[in-house]
């Protein structure tokens, strides 16, 4: 273990640095493989407590929905991306679409990081629901967005998939990741 280290006299001018900065280079990360890296947001909306059960028909029309592309990392911070009305004070949420076209059915595991909770529907039906809200005890849960929060096993038809994601917020932060731990033979688009 390192002992706490402490600074006394330190002196900071406007431009005296001994260090050029700009010559450090930085190495691109490579996306990890199957990332969803573009999502389509719908506005934000109040949903009921627990799992989102049924959509609501006033959003739209997915297609008219902005398209939003992750970090490299396949983070979306959801608060930057959609703005929440003011009259919604507390608990909202947003739903996240991609399109998945299959080369031949079958099932494949989407991997999912999320905050706060999550309800996933596949062509419509739900499949899967997911609560990782901050809570301090009983039980604990840090409210950190990671992909080993959830996974749902997809059953996916020949062909276009429609995959909606049901983000709510409760506390202290909004955000998404997803990928597919086996990509082959997926298309995937917003």
């Amino acid at each position: 273990m390192e002992p706490p280290s402490s600074f006394a006299k330190v002196v900071v001018r406007p431009g005296e640095v001994d260090y050029d900065f700009s010559k450090l280079s930085q190495t691109p990360v490579a996306p990890l493989h199957g990332l969803v890296t573009r999502f389509r947001f719908s506005p934000a909306f109040a949903p009921a407590e627990g799992p989102v059960l049924d959509l609501p028909a006033t959003l739209g029309g997915a297609d008219a929905w902005p398209v939003v592309a992750a970090s490299p990392s396949g983070l979306v911070l959801i608060g930057r991306e959609v703005t929440v009305p003011k009259e919604i004070r507390r608990r909202y949420a947003t739903v996240a679409s991609f399109h998945v076209n299959a080369t031949e059915a079958g099932v494949k595991r989407l991997r999912l990081g999320f905050s706060d909770e999550v309800s996933v529907y596949l062509n419509g039906q739900i499949l899967f629901y997911g609560d990782q809200h901050y809570s301090f005890n009983f039980p604990r849960q840090e409210g950190l967005i990671h992909l080993d929060q959830g996974s749902v096993y997809l059953p996916l038809k020949k062909g276009d998939n429609e995959i909606r994601l049901v983000v709510s917020e409760v506390f202290g932060g909004w955000g998404l990741i997803a990928q597919f731990l086996d990509p082959s033979g997926l298309e995937i688009e917003p």
